[in-house]
């Protein structure tokens, strides 16, 4: 069930890279109407915006990103939720820069849960996703503490 990068090369980036790429210039092309999404649907069909036809291209964008990497390492947990929180709090709401820097983060997050995974134990290897779920739950108790004492102060 919990996925896991052992035994996987370069080999697997080979397969899996040309709908990686074309996922993440996909998701960049179409951060700005992401944006419009925040503002409401209401407002975005007012400023032009095509609802149906962006949310099914959103849509099929976000399932090639993850079929590409799950067809790989399988399910790791957290990876994909951290990271975008951690990435909005640095730098804000601004799809057009929190795609990328989404994707970065998701990434380093991976290498240093698998690092730590690979030497924690050695020579046993625990799963990734145990790693991540490690530092995941904590993170998301901290998002609703946080979200709680924002609620009271206001």
């Amino acid at each position: 069930m919990a996925g896991s990068l052992t035994g996987r090369g370069w080999s697997y980036c080979n397969l899996i890279w040309p709908y990686s790429m074309l996922g993440a210039l996909s998701a960049i092309v179409l951060s700005p109407r992401i944006n419009l999404f925040l503002l409401g649907e209401e407002v975005g069909k007012n400023l032009g915006l095509s609802i149906e036809i962006s949310r099914l291209m959103i849509i099929i964008t976000a399932s090639v990103l993850a079929g590409s990497a799950v067809s790989v390492a399988g399910t790791i947990g957290f990876i994909g939720l951290v990271s975008p929180h951690i990435a909005r709090m640095i730098i804000g709401n601004d799809n057009r820069y929190l795609v990328i820097l989404s994707g970065i983060l998701g990434g380093l997050l991976l290498v240093m849960s698998d690092t730590l995974a690979r030497t924690l134990f050695q020579p046993l290897e625990i799963p990734v996703g145990i790693i991540t779920a490690t530092l995941g739950a904590p993170f998301f108790f901290f998002l609703l503490y946080k979200k709680r004492a924002n609620l009271l102060v206001s």
